[in-house]
């Protein structure tokens, strides 16, 4: 959790922001480069397709904004932590397009949190973050409190992940590397942030 408090609850709210949105960028231009059949290939037996980690990112990323926004506002969020591997009931049923705009409107929507909040202070609330992590073998999952900038940090982090294991995912790695040249293409010589 060292990583979460250098990057997120030390860190100044611009950098935090700034960082988030490299990773939103990084991430909403991968998918927009996908057409519905090459997002919805599962890439290997039991692994989830580009679809399938957008629909899990919309899942969270959809309580996770209303949390990050009670704890911008000074409160903790009401209710149980934000469970671990959420999908929606129908995720292949979602229309492509839609769900490309939709997770790109929910980013928009973290970034302008995000930008909105507070410098430290002491007391802050925190949320009960769920973490998971394979150990052994065996799925283990665990809960950490995060005030708002360690929060947007595991927001950064959870993305990135998803992103580097659509990059790795066999049959997948060169869709997925022409689909971010193409977005880096089209948004050259902008000023966007780099990634830590």
């Amino acid at each position: 959790m060292a990583h979460i408090r250098s990057r997120g609850t030390d860190a100044d709210p611009a950098a935090v922001h700034q960082k988030l949105a490299a990773a939103y960028a990084t991430f909403d231009g991968l998918l927009a480069g996908l057409s519905a059949e090459a997002a919805t290939a599962v890439p290997a037996q039991g692994e989830w397709s580009v679809r399938d980690v957008a629909d899990h990112l919309l899942e969270s990323e959809r309580p996770g904004l209303d949390e990050l926004r009670c704890l911008i506002a000074g409160e903790a969020p009401p209710g149980p932590p934000i469970p671990a591997s959420l999908r929606s009931r129908a995720p292949h049923h979602r229309p492509w397009a839609w769900l490309v705009a939709e997770i790109a409107r929910t980013h928009a929507d973290i970034l302008a949190a995000v930008a909105s909040g507070p410098a430290s202070a002491p007391g802050e609330p925190t949320a009960a973050g769920v973490f998971w992590a394979e150990v052994a073998g065996e799925p283990v999952e665990w809960i950490e409190e995060l005030d708002w900038r360690a929060y947007a940090a595991v927001l950064r982090v959870h993305t990135l992940e998803h992103l580097a294991r659509l990059r790795a995912s066999p049959g997948k790695a060169a869709e997925t590397a022409a689909a971010t040249s193409r977005h880096r293409a089209a948004t050259s010589g902008s000023s966007r942030p780099r990634v830590w």
